[in-house]
């Protein structure tokens, strides 16, 4: 082992990708990977739905440690509104009614960190499109990287998207696929509603 492993190299747990009932599956860094396979879904979608807007999808890194990434790339892009999506505990064993969302709603975060007109239309576009969603009602930061998004440059209005996730951060996060690919469907029909009607948006 001394010969193969020096001091300093990069290791992964191994724990391969399972697929479980109801639609749900495991694996190790479903966060954020499973952020970045709704991004995915949602460009499927908005090639279908032929949204007149300009999207940009970003896939940062140190999001856990700063959220160097996100900073760099909102500063580079300079959006006129951005969409971070994230997971969120997902209930589970031990896990107490207002910790953790159940793992077949999409959580939609209201904080001081959050645009409060983009929250209400991304609400909107929920009830419209039929997603299933909840509100989760955060005091302070958030955790994500809604937070330096929303102040990059001259402040960046940002909504916040999450997918819960049990046993976070372990080798078996697990999650519903549906629920990721509703994630990426609110998405797209958010920003196809948004662009139809952004001559006109009131913002305060």
């Amino acid at each position: 082992v001394k010969k193969k492993v020096r001091v300093g190299d990069m290791v992964v747990m191994l724990a391969p990708y399972q697929e479980l009932a109801d639609h749900c599956a495991a694996s190790k860094t479903m966060d954020d990977r499973a952020s970045v396979a709704a991004m995915l879904e949602c460009a499927k979608r908005l090639t279908r739905l032929n949204a007149k807007a300009q999207v940009f999808f970003v896939s940062t890194s140190q999001e856990e440690v700063g959220s160097a990434g996100a900073v760099t790339a909102a500063y580079a892009l300079d959006p006129d509104m951005a969409i971070a999506i994230d997971v969120t505990h997902g209930a589970g064993p031990g896990t107490g009614k207002f910790e953790a969302f159940p793992l077949d709603v999409v959580p939609l975060t209201m904080g001081p960190n959050i645009h409060p007109m983009l929250l209400e239309k991304l609400i909107q576009a929920a009830q419209r499109h039929k997603v299933n969603y909840t509100i989760e009602v955060n005091g302070g930061v958030t955790w994500t990287d809604a937070d330096p998004i929303q102040v990059a440059r001259a402040g960046v209005p940002t909504v916040l998207i999450s997918i819960p996730l049990r046993y976070m951060h372990t080798t078996v996060e697990t999650l519903s696929l549906d629920t990721v690919r509703e994630a990426g469907r609110l998405m797209a029909e958010f920003i196809a509603d948004i662009a139809e009607e952004w001559g006109n948006l009131k913002w305060y």
